[in-house]
């Protein structure tokens, strides 16, 4: 829950570093700030108003991650709309914490004991 709740504010910081917008904040998670930051300078200074696939320089995986983030945004959204059906998630943790001793190394007790014994 913590790493999520982490992920989402850092979504959210990004979101409202790039003038509110949740593209090139989606972006910036996947590739870093500051290489969204960087292109976004470039396409300023080219006086770009929209981005475009061609025209941006940004990594493959990017400009592929975030069309697929999005559409599976919609299917989550309305999967009935794609013929989909997802199976019920259980209100119950999926997973137990156990804790484990490691059995001390012998030889380390050896010296503890002579340590205490002086």
């Amino acid at each position: 829950m913590a790493s999520t709740r982490a992920a989402l504010d850092y979504l959210q910081y990004m979101h409202d570093e790039f003038f509110d917008d949740w593209l090139l904040a989606i972006a910036a998670y996947n590739c870093g700030e500051f290489r969204v930051q960087r292109e976004s300078e470039r396409q300023s200074r080219r006086r770009q108003a929209r981005w475009t696939s061609s025209a941006c320089s940004l990594p493959a995986e990017t400009r592929a991650y975030v069309p697929k983030l999005l559409a599976m945004r919609r299917l989550v959204a309305n999967p009935e709309d794609y013929g989909i059906a997802f199976s019920p998630i259980p209100e119950r943790a999926l997973l137990r914490a156990r804790r484990y001793r490691r059995p001390a190394r012998p030889d380390a007790r050896r010296r503890a004991r002579r340590h205490h014994a002086r």
